[in-house]
This record gives structure tokens, C-alpha cells and sequence, in this order.
């Protein structure tokens, strides 16, 4: 065996190596519980009030790689009361902070859409920040279809 073949043997072993140990590492997931604790540390343990934020999402969805959704958020957008931020958490995905985004009275409306990848059936809840200080947040569940279900029980 000259250097070039083992070489490659090592590196062939290197990456199998790797293979094994990804394989083994336990795979982190999140839960509601998670969930509340990055709430919590985002709104510095203010209360959050019901209402005033909207999640559009389709109530069973056939692929969880790309779900649209939207969140509206009932504000004026003035210059004395304007949304600052609306963040979207899905608990049950690997990393349960899915977006941020950031506003101001300038873009006319509180709304945002996009599509996020969803890991299964679960709920998705949206926190916004108001201008002054108080937070609010909503929630909706979507399912996720199995591969044959057809969407009825």
C-alpha cells in the first residue's frame, strides 16, 4: 500500500466515522414548554394579552416543507401606536423559533407572510410587540397530512 491508497482509506474511514456519530447523536426537539421559556426571555416576563394577533394558516396542510402562512396584527400603524415586532414559534420543530420580523409605522400595515417548514401536526403561536411596551399573542394549530389521508374522519 503506497501513501496516495492510504490516503484515502483514512479519509474514507474519517467519513464514515462521521456518518456513525451523526447517526448516533440524539436528535434535540422542542416542546411548549421550550417554547414558553423563549417567550418569556423575549418579553422579559410580561404578560401577554389575548387577541389583536391573527395567524392564517390552512387547516391541514399535504407537505410540511412549505407552509404559508400569514399574521396580521390589529394596529393603526401610526406614529403613537405601531406593532414593533411579531415573532413566530412552531413548538414541536427542531428549533422552535421559526421568524422575527420587524416593523414600523412607515410600512402602513402590521401583516406579514411567508411559508415555513413545519416538522408535524402542531400548534403555532405569534407574539407581537406593541410600540408601548405590551405584547400579545394567537395562536393556530395546523395538521400535517400523512401520506394517503384524505382529510376526513
Amino acid at each position: 500500500m503506497n501513501r496516495r491508497e492510504f490516503g484515502k482509506l483514512w479519509l474514507l474511514s474519517l467519513v464514515g466515522i462521521a456518518a456513525a456519530w451523526r447517526s448516533w447523536t440524539p436528535v434535540a426537539r422542542a416542546s411548549e414548554l421550550d417554547v414558553e421559556k423563549h417567550i418569556a426571555a423575549l418579553t422579559n416576563n410580561r404578560k401577554l394579552e389575548q387577541g389583536r394577533v391573527a395567524i392564517e394558516l390552512p387547516q391541514i396542510s399535504r407537505s410540511a416543507k412549505s407552509v404559508p402562512f400569514t399574521v396580521r396584527v390589529d394596529s393603526p400603524m401610526t406614529s403613537s401606536d405601531y406593532v414593533k415586532s411579531i415573532h413566530l414559534f412552531a413548538a414541536e420543530n427542531d428549533l422552535p423559533k421559526v421568524a422575527s420580523f420587524f416593523l414600523s409605522p412607515k410600512g402602513g400595515k402590521a401583516e406579514v407572510s411567508s411559508r415555513m417548514r413545519l416538522k408535524k401536526s402542531q400548534a403555532v403561536i405569534a407574539v407581537a410587540e406593541m410600540n408601548d411596551g405590551t405584547w400579545f399573542i394567537g395562536r393556530r394549530t395546523i395538521e400535517i397530512a400523512r401520506p394517503g389521508f384524505t382529510g376526513t374522519r
